[in-house]
């Protein structure tokens, strides 16, 4: 039940936030990329904040060290990449801290990143329109734009999500809609990182990602 009160929360604040046409998964994928290439692409970088403190908790301290160590490389990584390889549009960073920020509307409490991680006061949100792309696994599409979505909730993190297929797929740096639902095909909403043979190439990932978006335009 908490679940549903949670998730219908949500949901309603997208509507309020984005209007009655709702999120953009639901909106063509002609007109997600003309929407993309003139609006802004906010990349949200994990901290895996909740599994550190968690190691920190049992006095794990090398260990929670190391995670958050390499937590940071790869999101050097993944920034440098795009700062490298990605020109379709503009790329704004933030931590997936402030996620909440953008389902409740609270835009003016996100901290943006500057390309060496330091949050930058200077830089604001932007209001004329935005998509989301993030390291993680790809879901299960559903059969039908209009089914409903569920919830779910993987540590620090909330993440609307597709039913029957939470987390089910391959790693890839996938690009959402304002309401962290990812977007369909045939928009090429996804970059395979190959992360599960040990294989994370992130310029390969974000260049391929950047040819991808300009084949259909």
């Amino acid at each position: 039940m908490r679940k549903t009160i949670t998730f219908l929360l949500l949901f309603l604040s997208c509507l309020s936030i984005h209007g009655q046409d709702t999120c953009r998964s639901l909106f063509s994928s002609e007109s997600n990329i003309q929407f993309l290439r003139s609006k802004v692409l906010l990349v949200r970088l994990h901290t895996r904040a909740a599994s550190i403190q968690s190691l920190k908790d049992r006095r794990m301290y090398d260990q929670a060290e190391k995670l958050e160590l390499e937590q940071k490389t790869e999101n050097d990584k993944l920034v440098n990449a795009f700062k490298n390889s990605f020109d379709f549009c503009p790329v704004q960073f933030f931590y997936s801290g402030d996620s909440e920020f953008i389902l409740s509307g609270e835009f003016d409490r996100i901290r943006f990143l500057d390309d060496s991680l330091v949050i930058d006061e200077n830089i604001s949100f932007p209001v004329d329109g935005f998509l989301l792309a993030e390291l993680t696994y790809v879901q299960q599409e559903t059969s039908s734009a209009n089914e409903v979505r569920i919830t779910s909730k993987e540590k620090n993190t909330q993440e609307p999500g597709y039913v029957g297929g939470a987390y089910g797929g391959f790693h890839a740096l996938i690009i959402k809609d304002e309401c962290f639902d990812q977007l369909r095909k045939p928009f090429p909403f996804y970059s395979r990182t190959w992360k599960s043979l040990g294989i994370l190439d992130m310029e390969d990932v974000v260049k391929t990602m950047n040819k991808k978006l300009y084949k259909r335009l």
